[in-house]
């Protein structure tokens, strides 16, 4: 092999290399109790404290508010639902978000497996403070937990976003920790 076509081929590998080490990288997050953990891409902001929450019942929520892109997760103690399974889950979680929205539509419903958690999605389309909005709500059957994990954007944005927005559901993994729900302490 010519010497010159060598350096030109470990120059380019050099390159290629080089340009993966300075691609952002997504970053994990996760609930307070160590319990879930979401992947969002780098653009994305941390939306847990005070004044930046997008829900104050979530314990997983992200966005890129620039570009409209948001993801909540909440979630409930399998024991605390009395009769509840998956599909009820998502009946009465859906119909709840549903019901938020003005002229809101489903489309689905789709089972899907989420890091081999059995999971419904449905596609949800309405009106949100005046925008019209794309969401996918997905109720997500843990270990000892239901989640619901919600994505949503503009509907002008919906076709080009859903991908990412895709990959964030995705990701969703039960990674052990305590009880992720937010309870007061006993009294003395």
């Amino acid at each position: 092999m010519n010497r010159t076509v060598l350096l030109a081929l470990v120059a380019l590998t050099g390159c290629q290399k080089m340009g993966e080490a300075l691609k952002p990288q997504p970053v994990a997050l996760k609930s307070s109790d160590g319990a879930l953990q979401i992947t969002v891409p780098s653009t994305w902001s941390d939306d847990s404290a005070p004044d930046r929450k997008l829900n104050d019942q979530a314990v997983l929520q992200a966005s890129n508010r620039g570009s409209e892109l948001y993801v909540i997760v909440l979630t409930e103690e399998k024991e605390d639902l009395s009769g509840m399974d998956l599909a009820k889950f998502s009946e009465v979680t859906r119909g709840s978000q549903l019901q938020s929205m003005t002229n809101g539509i489903e489309e689905g419903p789709k089972k899907r497996t989420i890091n081999g958690m059995p999971a419904i999605e449905y596609v949800l389309k309405g009106t949100v403070d005046k925008a019209n909005v794309v969401m996918k709500h997905v109720s997500v059957e843990g270990a000892k937990r239901y989640h619901q994990v919600l994505v949503w954007t503009l509907k002008s944005k919906w076709d080009s976003e859903q991908a990412a927005l895709d990959a964030v559901i995705d990701s969703l993994k039960e990674i052990g920790g305590g009880n992720t729900a937010q309870r007061a302490p006993a009294p003395n």
